[in-house]
């Protein structure tokens, strides 16, 4: 005899009115819990901003560095957070934005501007080798190596959903070291409480998934 829940054929099966009353139920939990899930997954890549005093400030920047990473590294030296601030940039040969030896240009803005607020700070100058984020990491733990032994402890500052991966990263080129490695993951035009409600978010989160599964296969990280 057929219930509510159950149909009688060669096997019990659950009914059609059942089956329609759990599609309902996982719809409503979705949509009541859709917000939280969506930050859990973008919280996962974006790791957390750790406040954990350490030796050394690392802004990874590009060629440049983020106006938004700058501002949080300052922000960071002047909660004591780090005692120094070191910029890891990629070096850009000849011409750009029309400026000469661009690098060597910005480099000498960059230094004097923080020269003038008081903070000691320093930059290493990478070259791109692909993977680009692995490689750099290891590039700036040979500079610790080879001219700063007396670190102990770095915090690594890098944008949003690139905080995982770059983390990871530096870890475990720094853990060879015996330094430690913190993160501090800072976001612009979104973060990772609203990061679907924005095209730029929802690529980036995307992209960075992507990249973060590639370096897993290949164990890298």
């Amino acid at each position: 005899m057929d219930s509510f829940f159950f149909k009688n054929v060669t096997c019990r099966k659950l009914t059609w009115k059942f089956k329609g009353l759990l599609f309902l139920g996982f719809v409503l939990v979705c949509f009541l819990l859709h917000q939280p899930i969506l930050s859990a997954i973008g919280g996962f890549l974006a790791v957390g901003q750790s406040h954990e005093e350490s030796d050394v400030l690392i802004v990874e920047g590009t060629n440049v560095v983020n106006h938004r990473a700058y501002e949080t590294a300052i922000q960071l030296y002047e909660a004591g957070v780090g005692k120094e601030v070191l910029f890891a940039l990629h070096r850009t040969g000849g011409t750009y934005y029309g400026v000469n030896n661009f690098t060597d240009a910005y480099v000498d803005i960059l230094k004097q501007e923080l020269d003038s607020k008081g903070i000691p700070n320093g930059v290493v100058l990478l070259f791109d080798k692909h993977p680009v984020t692995l490689k750099s990491g290891e590039d700036v733990a040979e500079y610790f190596r080879k001219n700063r032994m007396d670190v102990k402890s770095v915090t690594l500052i890098s944008h949003g959903f690139h905080t995982r991966r770059s983390f990871l990263s530096y870890r475990n080129a720094f853990q060879k070291l015996g330094i430690q490695v913190y993160a501090f993951g800072y976001f612009g035009r979104y973060d990772k409480s609203n990061w679907w409600q924005s095209a730029d978010g929802f690529r980036t989160l995307v992209s960075e998934y992507l990249k973060y599964g590639y370096y897993v296969v290949r164990g890298w990280i």
